[in-house]
């Protein structure tokens, strides 16, 4: 039996695209060694059914030992979010629920009495100010200290 001289697109860029898919699937496990290979581990439901659509092209072609490679990764990725999407739900409120609150001074702002009795009676658990000045912390740390004595 001779072997063919040409080559289908699919069977060129099939095993191409298998090798990315298999590389990156590898990289996400790699990612406590550095923040670009975390950015890897995002994907799993994209590897997951990348492989899926590559072990149909590789059962198309005929190339069982890579339709047995990406077949695996499928099993991996969808192993690794299924749990995911069975059974989810979000946990039952206990309590009350906390007030965060958060404002933007302005920089070039001097008057704070008024915003800090607005503060001091919100009942907020948090609150983030942006634009903090030396000058607004000068004025607010003394009028917000009873009320809020952990400030960064």
């Amino acid at each position: 039996m001779t072997k063919r001289a040409h080559f289908s697109v699919v069977e060129l860029l099939a095993p191409v695209a298998g090798g990315l898919l298999l590389a990156a699937n590898l990289a996400s496990f790699a990612a406590p060694y550095g923040w670009f290979l975390d950015l890897f581990s995002h994907f799993r439901l994209q590897y997951a059914m990348g492989a899926l659509l590559l072990v149909v092209m590789f059962w198309g072609i005929g190339d069982r030992r890579w339709l047995w490679v990406m077949l695996a990764v499928c099993a991996l990725n969808t192993g690794l979010v299924v749990h995911s999407f069975h059974g989810a739900r979000a946990p039952d409120p206990v309590g009350e629920a906390d007030l965060v609150l958060q404002l933007n001074l302005h920089v070039d702002r001097t008057e704070f009495r008024e915003l800090a009795a607005y503060l001091n009676n919100s009942e907020a658990s948090l609150v983030i100010l942006q634009e903090y000045s030396e000058t607004a912390d000068k004025a607010l740390h003394p009028l917000l200290d009873a009320e809020y004595p952990f400030q960064i």
